[in-house]
């Protein structure tokens, strides 16, 4: 079963694994990290790193500028973040690693040669049929449904996972609409295997606890 919203991968536990292993640098595991334990968007994460006083380890939150008019419409200028243990964890590497995350356009094409490396299951159906020519010219087809957001819709898949009665709080988290958040996202809260939902409540352990 495909597991994407509105055509964008949600990854499993499993798929996250083999994601990082396929990266080499440490860095890129870093930025990735930090991504996907946070739900920030891509631009938000560019936010934490030119101000990094955004970043509260000890209410474990992250404060951003809403930039969008969507956003700004639903929560105002700003909103919180609520952090997991891994959340404040992640955050704090990134900070002390202290690399601007590249153009939006270049980590996509990163995630797509990670995802040819790791073996990911292309969506749909589709066949990975990537030549060395198309890794080295980075013009990699994207049969994963891979995307920059990507962490951030698979993160809060898992928040309802482990929180399934939390809509509202993690509505709020992720700046979307509560009914945007349960008409895309918790429907997904059930579909990972046990094994999955037993890693993923431990990679959310601690939000708003």
């Amino acid at each position: 079963m495909d597991m994407e919203v509105n055509g964008v991968r949600v990854l499993t536990p499993g798929e996250v694994d083999r994601l990082r292993e396929a990266m080499g640098k440490p860095s890129n595991r870093v930025i990735f990290d930090a991504l996907l334990f946070t739900g920030l968007r891509y631009a938000e994460l560019t936010q934490v790193y030119e101000d990094p006083s955004r970043f509260d380890p000890d209410r474990k939150l992250v404060k951003v500028d809403n930039r969008k008019t969507k956003a700004v419409v639903r929560s105002g200028d700003s909103r919180i973040v609520y952090l997991s243990d891994m959340g404040v964890e992640a955050v704090r590497a990134f900070i002390a690693l202290n690399k601007k995350p590249s153009r939006y356009d270049l980590w996509l094409n990163n995630l797509k040669r990670w995802c040819h490396v790791a073996d990911l299951e292309p969506l749909g159906g589709q066949e990975d049929g990537t030549t060395k020519e198309q890794m080295v010219q980075e013009t990699v087809p994207n049969v994963w449904g891979i995307s920059v957001k990507s962490t951030r819709k698979t993160w809060e898949c898992w928040l309802f996972c482990s929180f399934p009665d939390r809509a509202d709080l993690i509505a709020d988290s992720m700046g979307h609409s509560v009914e945007v958040s349960r008409k895309h996202y918790r429907k997904w809260f059930g579909a990972f295997t046990a094994e999955e939902r037993a890693l993923i409540c431990e990679y959310t352990a601690g939000w708003l606890a």
